[in-house]
């Protein structure tokens, strides 16, 4: 039974956001009216909301969306159907809504006729298709828009693009057969549109040729597409482009001047090429770049000869390096590199040594070494840092001294140190020492559950046994944020999600 209290245990006071979608039991319309209204009418900072996969569907759904002090609300997963998305639709303060995954089609034109919204997700509401979603063309005061992994095409965006003036972000990712370069045509010299994301679709390199002439498009995600070096080519001399996603595209490292013009786009800040054919020497032209904050190279083709290039970009901040062939040997470039604050060094080739250079750079605070050889001696090195706040440790070779070094981290927020050579003892009675710290052992969950089982066959407990009770209060899919943008289904955070009011 839903009560204020358990509430609470999920609220930071003051926060603007609470997120009751880890919540192991599900909060149906009576909890909604009994309780979260009441929690809500104490706590006027909410701003937001997040329901995920619960059951609001009628009166409490209601409720919650005339909610006078209500600006965002996260309904994914809450099985609403049309006649649910048409009770969100009559709302008159949210300005956010997500109803991704809900069945939801025809409703589409109700929520089309509210005059509220200004970012409205469906994701994967799979019967969605261009008829329903034409309503949207008149709306005039939506700014955000998501039909990704609909069933919408070409129809939808080519009316989009010449009716609707109030649309900035647009995502029709994983419209994998339907949305092709035809449907682009029409968003030449477009001036409205500063977000688009397509992964996933049908688009290639006369798709850039369009891009390249968005007077506003600031970010653009077109992975897994089939963009080459060739288009790359059209934004040439592009100085609106400030975040690119080219993750799975059929981008190689030669010929060169692809690269090069993607070093000299003077305003980008983060590239993604992970999973491309970049090489060693296509990273050559982007020595000393001066704007690039975020580059995602992961599963390419450099090696320690580029780490020499990438360790002389003055405000480069996160690097993921994954799946690459990089050394320890190579990263001794890095030695007090003064910007860098997230690193992913996951299935490379680094050992113990690494450590010693990691340790040196004095604003990293997350750091990924899994699936590495990394051990309890390279870890070591860190003892006594005073910047990292997450660890990823899985699938290495660490083992329970590992503790005597996590014990010494002094801001450690969350550490992986799943399918390693740790005991449940030993994370037990770390947990128990440092419960500030979030510890994640998924192998070790899962025995603890088939022990739980076992435990109910022969003697049943007395009360649920829920995931946050058990011994080691695992999460059992987390992992450490990545933010490589690579799949379309990653939702980005709400504009409601900043820790305070």
């Amino acid at each position: 039974m839903l009560t204020e209290e358990i509430i609470n245990s999920y609220y930071t006071t003051g926060s603007n956001e609470l997120d009751l979608s880890k919540m192991d039991d599900d909060i149906d319309d009576n909890d909604v009216l009994n309780v979260l209204i009441s929690f809500l009418t104490k706590n006027p900072s909410i701003h937001f909301i997040n329901l995920t996969g619960h059951n609001v569907r009628r009166d409490g759904l209601r409720a919650l969306v005339h909610f006078p002090t209500l600006k965002g609300l996260d309904l994914t997963l809450n099985d609403l159907g049309n006649e649910g998305a048409r009770i969100v639709a009559t709302t008159t303060t949210l300005e956010y809504v997500d109803l991704s995954d809900n069945g939801i089609d025809e409703a589409a034109k109700d929520l089309a006729a509210n005059k509220t919204i200004k970012t409205l997700k469906l994701y994967n509401n799979s019967n969605l298709n261009d008829e329903n979603a034409k309503s949207f063309i008149d709306n005039n005061v939506l700014e955000e828009l998501s039909l990704a992994s609909t069933d919408v095409s070409n129809a939808t965006l080519l009316a989009l693009t010449k009716r609707n003036k109030s649309l900035k972000r647009l995502d029709m990712s994983g419209n994998q057969e339907s949305i092709t370069d035809t449907g682009i045509l029409l968003l030449r010299k477009n001036k409205t549109f500063e977000e688009i994301n397509l992964s996933e679709t049908e688009i290639g390199d006369p798709a850039l040729a369009v891009f390249s002439t968005m007077a506003k498009l600031r970010k653009l995600n077109i992975s897994n597409t089939w963009v080459t070096n060739k288009g790359v080519l059209y934004l040439k001399g592009n100085s609106v482009i400030e975040e690119l996603n080219l993750h799975h595209t059929e981008i190689e490292g030669e010929p060169l001047q692809a690269l090069e013009i993607l070093a000299t786009l003077p305003n980008l800040r983060q590239l993604n090429l992970s999973y491309t054919g970049v090489n060693s020497t296509g990273l050559l032209y982007f020595k000393n770049n001066a704007t690039i904050e975020e580059f995602h190279l992961q599963q390419t083709e450099i090696e320690d000869e580029a780490l020499k290039v990438l360790a002389t970009l003055p405000k480069l901040r996160q690097l993921n390096l994954s799946y690459t062939r990089v050394t320890s040997t190579g990263l001794l470039c890095f030695t007090n590199h003064a910007t860098i604050e997230e690193f992913h060094l996951q299935k490379t080739k680094i050992e113990d040594e690494a450590l010693k250079t990691l340790t040196t750079m004095p604003k990293l605070r997350q750091l990924n070494v899994a699936r590495t050889k990394i051990t309890s001696d390279g870890i070591g090195h860190l003892k006594g840092n005073e910047n990292l706040e997450h660890l990823d440790l899985q699938n290495t070779q660490i083992d329970n001294d590992v503790f005597k070094t996590l014990a010494t981290l002094s801001k450690l927020k969350t550490v992986n140190v799943s399918n390693t050579k740790v005991t449940s003892e030993a994370v037990t009675k770390f947990r128990a020492e440092h419960p500030g710290i979030e510890i994640v052992a998924n192998d070790l969950l899962v025995l603890e559950i088939q022990d739980q089982t076992e435990a109910k066959v022969s003697e049943p407990p007395s009360k649920k046994i829920k995931l946050s009770e058990t011994v080691y209060s695992f999460i059992v899919e987390w992992q450490l944020p990545h933010n490589t943008r690579d799949e379309s289904a990653n939702k980005e955070s709400t504009p409601y999600s900043s820790s305070q009011g």
